[in-house]
């Protein structure tokens, strides 16, 4: 049965101290970006040409061991934000349908970070992620089961203040294809049922996975 890769949010309960441990995270990775598209731009003025990702982990590999606090965060997340940037470059250059054109992140305004399996884990329902000194253990509210082992983990903070883990997950997708009936039919989507549909006993009700997982104790 083939899979695919899909996306599992739950919010997080973050102490104070965690929340300056992921904000050292978080800058670390804004410098990373700006200071590797910095040099991306200078590349291209002077020679119309970029600098490839190799090149450009290289020079993170090289500040690393100059900046003592940027040797201090676990190269795992600067590794993965890096690969972000590459990707935005590319997407910018894609002649059928060009992205917006990488821009440097402001202070203040980047509050995300991701770890790939050999920065986090999963024990005893708590995320642990790595950060400077060590690895701390996040309280997860879980709302439904991973569908498996997590092959990333991005945890951000929302302009409200709040904490959200953002798991990749694989699933399982049928190879069974319905044969058409010749049949259509109409779908509403609303609160009190998710989807409503011309055949009652197809109608599909709200999951309401942020009311279960408000109920969760704090």
């Amino acid at each position: 049965m083939p899979s695919q890769e899909v996306r599992y949010n739950s919010p997080l309960r973050v102490s104070p101290s965690q929340q300056r441990a992921l904000k050292d995270v978080f800058d670390t990775c804004r410098f990373v970006w700006n200071k590797a598209l910095a040099d991306w731009i200078e590349a291209w003025k002077k020679n119309k040409t970029g600098i490839g990702f190799s090149q450009a982990s290289r020079t993170l590999t090289k500040r690393r061991k100059e900046l003592d606090w940027l040797k201090a965060i676990p190269s795992v997340s600067e590794q993965q934000i890096l690969r972000d940037l590459y990707k935005s470059i590319s997407a910018f250059f894609d002649k059928k349908n060009p992205a917006k054109r990488p821009s440097f992140k402001k202070k203040g305004t980047h509050h995300s970070a991701r770890w790939t399996r050999n920065g986090f884990s999963i024990r005893d329902s708590k995320l642990f992620v790595a950060v400077k000194g060590g690895r701390i253990g996040l309280r997860v509210i879980w709302s439904r089961e991973l569908s498996s082992e997590p092959s990333s983990v991005t945890i951000y903070r929302d302009h409200c203040g709040r904490y959200f883990a953002s798991f990749v997950v694989s699933i399982e997708v049928p190879e069974t294809r319905l044969n058409p009936t010749g049949q259509v039919t109409g779908l509403d989507v609303g609160l009190k049922m998710f989807a409503t549909t011309e055949d009652e006993e197809s109608d599909i009700s709200n999951p309401r996975y942020l009311r279960e997982a408000q109920k969760a104790p704090v």
